[in-house]
């Protein structure tokens, strides 16, 4: 029997997200609006707060959501496995992922897309909201990406529109 109800997301602590609770309130599953759909065990969800990979967890989550990729179960068996495989990334990696998520969003160069920093910071693996804006950023420095919505300063708005400029080459290469 699952029972619905509002909690914060166990992993990534956003307030207010619809949780479906099973299995005696041992199971949750989420369609959370920074990591995605899911679903863990309080267990597990205790052992990744514990072992904080609340971020890498989000961003991994995210990833497999936005790529159409089925995310399993995180359970204490399951989290073990994600965990040995979390990435430990670099700020020029972490720039050429959020390129090419940008790039799966749109059809073409061009076409605007998007941007909620508060939610969308682990399309980049990013840490924060405040690194996510340094990585956007960057890539307007480069001319890779630029504000179809107002200046390049970040500060002024929670929503940002973009689109990725004809400087990238096929691929998301910059």
């Amino acid at each position: 029997m699952t029972t619905p109800t509002e909690k914060n997301c166990p992993i990534c602590k956003l307030d207010k997200q619809d949780v479906r609770v099973s299995d005696y309130g041992e199971r949750l599953s989420l369609e959370c609006a920074r990591c995605g759909k899911f679903t863990i065990t309080r267990t597990a969800a205790f052992m990744a707060k514990r072992k904080n990979l609340g971020q890498k967890l989000t961003a991994w989550i995210r990833e497999r959501t936005e790529s159409g990729a089925e995310v399993p179960e995180i359970n204490s068996n399951t989290l073990d496995e994600v965990e040995l495989a979390l990435p430990n990334y670099k700020v020029s990696e972490k720039q050429l992922i959020l390129l090419r998520a940008f790039e799966k969003q749109t059809r073409f160069p061009g076409q605007s897309l998007e941007v909620i920093s508060r939610l969308d910071y682990p399309l980049a693996w990013a840490g924060s909201e405040e690194e996510f804006r340094y990585l956007l950023r960057s890539l307007m420095e480069r001319n890779l990406i630029q504000r179809t919505d107002g200046s390049n300063d970040l500060s002024d708005s929670f929503v940002y529109k973009f689109e990725i400029t004809a400087t990238v080459s096929p691929g998301g290469r910059p």
